[in-house]
């Protein structure tokens, strides 16, 4: 949201760049190769990330692009999700 009142000198209008509506909410998740330094799996959507949409992403976009011997490591305070997110890498086909 913008500002209502702003300094500006006196009979001049105080402007802002920030938007005085809202706009929709555009997330991007992916993962990140340490070796080679690029982004691996990335998808854009529209909304907040939720359990499904996580777990979707392990499934359809991140195991397809992982090689053989790669490790992920995940920065999730979730212990439930972690653990559904090992039943599906157990579940994918090698």
């Amino acid at each position: 949201m913008s500002k209502l009142r702003g300094w500006a000198e006196k009979g001049c209008k105080s402007f802002t760049e920030a938007l005085g509506f809202r706009t929709k909410r555009i997330t991007l998740i992916g993962g990140y190769c340490y070796g080679t330094k690029e982004l691996i799996a990335p998808m854009e959507y529209d909304g907040y990330t939720n359990t499904e949409v996580f777990l979707s992403w392990v499934e359809h976009c991140l195991c397809k692009q992982l090689k053989s011997n790669q490790i992920v490591i995940m920065s999730l305070p979730i212990n439930k999700l972690i653990l559904m997110v090992q039943k599906t890498f157990r579940a994918m086909p090698r």
